[in-house]
């Protein structure tokens, strides 16, 4: 194969990685053939202005390649999967357990409010650009292992505060169940004859509606600073 060839396969190995791992286009939602059409197109665009690789240093390259696609697009995703356990969190502290559903997109189960934080997170990152910083990111063109290194470390960075997102995303909420279960515990030591279990759930999904709307304008807020902090990470991935 000819040089022109090396580097557009090489290319295309690094966007391919990126579409598998990236938020929004790496979910089972997107078929792989769109996935691989996205890939190719993108490659084609980057080997413009990618030197010609030697036969030689192909193999050699190849592992880099995949490497900087996986982190240039997981960046991105991993600040937003924050979000998505903290919708999980909100569902289960609602008691809504019962109403988990299939997610084509997770290959798991998940309660509807994860799927609401989920499109919320996608439609924020949109918005902030996310998806076209994440695509500059896979242009650049490595020069040693060090820059995979570089990447994986802002990675681990971007990972210590997952949970933070999502426990803070679910604060509200966690305080609400808190305070009824301490009124439900304090109503059937009052009166015994009340059965607690009959009313638990109806008191509990009204004080959450109620929380939720009261606390909705804030959601959105710490959604669309999750989606500035997951485009951050997406554009800075590979910086020194």
């Amino acid at each position: 194969m000819g040089p022109e060839v090396l580097a557009f396969a090489a290319c295309f190995a690094r966007t391919a990685a990126w579409a598998t791992a990236a938020p929004i286009i790496g979910t089972a939602l997107v078929p792989p053939k769109v996935r691989a059409g996205i890939a190719a197109a993108l490659a084609t665009v980057l080997a413009l202005s990618r030197p010609p690789i030697a036969e030689g240093s192909f193999f050699q390259i190849l592992p880099v390649e995949i490497l900087l696609g996986l982190v240039a697009g997981f960046a991105g995703r991993l600040a937003l999967a924050g979000l998505e356990a903290g919708g999980q969190l909100i569902g289960l502290l609602l008691g809504i357990g019962f109403a988990s559903f299939f997610d084509p997109a997770s290959g798991d189960d998940a309660l509807p409010t994860k799927r609401i934080a989920t499109y919320l997170a996608a439609l924020a990152f949109l918005g902030a650009d996310g998806l076209e910083h994440s695509i500059r990111a896979l242009a650049i063109i490595p020069t040693d292992i060090s820059l995979v290194h570089s990447g994986i470390g802002h990675l681990l960075e971007t990972s210590s505060i997952v949970m933070l997102i999502a426990v803070r995303a679910a604060a509200p909420l966690a305080l609400a169940a808190l305070v009824s279960n301490l009124t439900v515990a304090l109503a059937s030591r009052a009166a015994p004859a009340l059965n607690a279990f009959s009313v638990m759930l109806a008191f509990f999904l009204l004080t959450g509606l109620g929380v939720l709307l009261a606390t909705g304008p804030a959601f959105l807020d710490e959604t669309r600073h999750v989606a500035e902090l997951a485009t951050r990470a997406a554009a800075e991935v590979f910086a020194r």
